[in-house]
């Protein structure tokens, strides 16, 4: 059965309680991630992946954080490290990814939680030749 609006609220408030002093991508995005998923009441492991390996518009490697297909993309950095580079990042990310992957958000985390800074945005990758991009009306 799934979870309340109350519930989830509720889990919402411990995570962030719980997540208040985590500063190190490297450390802790896993299990901060999984704790994320466990908010919305689902299993990470049964809607996402983390470490997805894509080629980037420049050719080189890149490795998207975590992917839930169609859905979200998220890039963590360590608190204090510069969230703009996150967002970067997705976009840089984006030409890499199936047709049948493309989430219409990308989520850039660095562990801080601030009502007055919106960490989540819409995927706005240039266009790819062989892709159409994809947009989310908001």
């Amino acid at each position: 059965m799934p979870s309340s609006w109350n519930e989830r609220r509720d889990r919402a408030v411990g995570f962030a309680a719980e997540w208040r002093q985590t500063e190190r991508e490297d450390t802790d995005a896993k299990s901060f991630l999984d704790a994320f998923f466990q908010v919305l009441g689902v299993q990470r492991r049964k809607m996402a992946s983390f470490e997805k390996r894509v080629k980037k518009l420049d050719g080189h490697a890149g490795y998207v954080d975590l992917l839930w297909k169609c859905t979200l993309q998220v890039d963590q950095k360590s608190r204090g490290k510069d969230i703009a580079r996150a967002h970067g990042q997705a976009i840089d990310h984006f030409p890499g990814l199936a047709e049948d992957e493309l989430p219409p958000w990308a989520l850039e985390s660095d562990f801080c939680f601030s009502a007055d800074r919106p960490t989540m945005s819409p995927c706005r990758a240039p266009p790819v030749a062989t892709r159409r991009s994809r947009q989310l009306a908001i």
